[in-house]
């Protein structure tokens, strides 16, 4: 079928303490739940000429190039920002928006490279490690464009490898990421499932006999989920409110 089933804690209880010898021990539970998620299939096809069969290596890299490619891309892309209706439900639907807590109104002339080093704050407090941030590549380019007031370029001591690392935390430029928007996470927390690689197949479609056309059909069927109690290892939301919530007034 087109769904897969998975386990995760819905409740802990129980408080692990030290104790005196003799003393009873403390008594930890959980609740699990089982829940569902949809597959669904991405998939392409091209048509090419019969002729183009004979030579391997060509047909090789167009498959590659043009079907294989491009259907991992567009399960990438779904991975982190499908619509969960028409598309994977994706990593953005499962994310956190933004919350300034204890960094409201906190930080002076507040800047993109500010906003990123709360949000890996935000998911460490919440008992998770981020390990990627993706931006749109504009706004990729806009961190290390970053300049004072007199000037000069800003390369705050938390930032390095040419602005690649915020905080040991690599920044990734993704076009799937729309401009002003961020993305940051633990990402061992999302869940994917393939139930293969990208499979090809070829065969005649319609009247493809009759004009020696063969269509070179790919598709990769998959699931992606994160488990409620691990939405918070995600934070989405727009570059410009995180900065306007964290900046000194």
């Amino acid at each position: 079928n087109n769904m897969i089933q998975y386990v995760e804690q819905a409740t802990a209880g129980g408080t692990v303490t030290g104790i005196a010898q003799g003393t009873a021990k403390a008594q930890l539970d959980a609740t699990w739940i089982t829940r569902t998620a949809t597959s669904l299939t991405i998939n392409g096809y091209m048509k090419v000429h019969r002729d183009m069969l004979t030579d391997i290596d060509y047909m090789q890299a167009e498959i590659n190039n043009e079907l294989i490619e491009r259907i991992t891309l567009e399960l990438d892309r779904q991975i982190g920002l499908g619509n969960g209706t028409t598309e994977l439900k994706g990593i953005k639907e499962f994310a956190q928006p933004f919350a300034a807590g204890g960094f409201a109104n906190s930080i002076e002339d507040a800047n993109i490279l500010d906003a990123l080093r709360v949000c890996i704050a935000n998911i460490s407090a919440n008992n998770f490690e981020a390990n990627a941030i993706f931006l749109n590549p504009i706004d990729f380019a806009g961190m290390d464009l970053t300049k004072g007031t007199d000037g000069h370029y800003v390369l705050p001591y938390f930032v390095g490898e040419g602005g690649t690392m915020v905080a040991n935390v690599r920044v990734y430029a993704n076009s799937g990421i729309p401009a002003g928007y961020v993305l940051v996470g633990d990402m061992s927390k999302s869940n994917t499932y393939a139930g293969n690689a990208v499979m090809i197949d070829l065969g005649y479609d319609m009247d493809d006999f009759t004009k020696n056309m063969i269509t070179v059909r790919g598709e990769i069927r998959a699931t992606h989920f994160v488990k409620n109690n691990h939405v918070k290892a995600f934070i989405y939301d727009s570059i410009a409110t995180i900065i306007a919530a964290i900046n000194k007034s």
